[in-house]
């Protein structure tokens, strides 16, 4: 694969990482790539892309972590 596949959601992320063990999902800040002049795509079956994905842009979440981190992240959004 030449191109970084990205997921929209959680869900999906969730289920495609959970093909082969317990998933670790990279959450990508993508709006803030897009602001910095990162460019994306969606393909015709509805999988972001972008061809690369700088550290900077990356928080990883564990399985065990998920749902903490998705309150957390929901709360923040509410706040802001």
């Amino acid at each position: 694969r030449h191109d970084v596949h990205l997921s929209k959601d959680v869900e999906t992320a969730t289920k495609v990482g959970g093909r082969r063990g317990k998933p670790v999902i990279l959450v990508i800040e993508s709006a803030k790539m897009a602001a910095d002049g990162y460019k994306f795509r969606l393909s015709a079956n509805g999988v972001w892309l972008t061809e690369h994905v700088p550290p900077k842009y990356i928080q990883v979440w564990r399985a065990g972590q998920l749902e903490s981190q998705m309150n957390d992240a929901i709360n923040a959004k509410e706040r802001v």
